[in-house]
């Protein structure tokens, strides 16, 4: 079982053909075959900000998690990463508020994962985001990454190296979401910022 195979669960559920081929940005062959084969847990990351984007790739974590852990009886972690520009955090009253927001939006996220099941862990970091991501991803051992991005050609996808540790997964578009039953509007898509 890989990435491909768990997409591929998620295209038969929603009954869309090209759902997987659509939300690989970065595909990564696993050396020595996928971690999951010895390793008894999956560990998939969300880059996440509260956008209408995030959100839907977290949504699609969860299932893609609950889907996993029915097929293969291994524990799956879903481990959401929100990350505060360096220089953000300081005894500045609107700095807190940074800070604020975050543990906000942290406990959305985990509202929601509280839904389908299942472990979760939530991550606050501090820093450049695609560095972040990259860390989060190495230190948890992760089988992909998640973010809010429709696009390989999105900007922020482009500032992940090549050597991105895992393969990572956007969104699929509005069309194939919205005619499977997931609302997602156009005036909530956040342009610049996808995770």
């Amino acid at each position: 079982m890989n990435i491909k195979s768990m997409l591929l669960r998620l295209e038969d559920a929603l009954e869309r053909r090209g759902l997987a081929k659509q939300m690989i940005l970065m595909s990564v062959p696993m050396p020595g075959g996928a971690p999951w084969i010895t390793s008894a847990a999956i560990s998939l990351v969300v880059g996440y900000n509260a956008s209408p984007n995030s959100q839907t790739a977290l949504d699609l974590a969860l299932w893609i998690a609950h889907q996993t852990r029915l097929v293969t009886r291994k524990p799956v972690t879903v481990q959401v990463v929100y990350v505060i520009p360096e220089g953000s955090v300081t005894p500045h009253p609107d700095h807190l508020r940074h800070l604020e927001q975050a543990d906000q939006f942290l406990w959305q996220a985990h509202c929601l994962a509280e839904e389908w099941g299942g472990s979760f862990q939530a991550q606050l970091r501090v820093g450049t985001v695609a560095q972040e991501l990259r860390s989060a991803v190495i230190a948890s051992g992760a089988t992909a990454l998640f973010l809010g991005c429709d696009s390989i050609a999105h900007p922020f996808v482009q500032t992940l190296d090549s050597n991105f540790p895992c393969s990572v997964l956007g969104i699929p578009s509005d069309e194939v979401l919205g005619a499977s039953g997931v609302s997602i509007t156009a005036e909530n898509q956040s342009v610049t910022t996808c995770c």
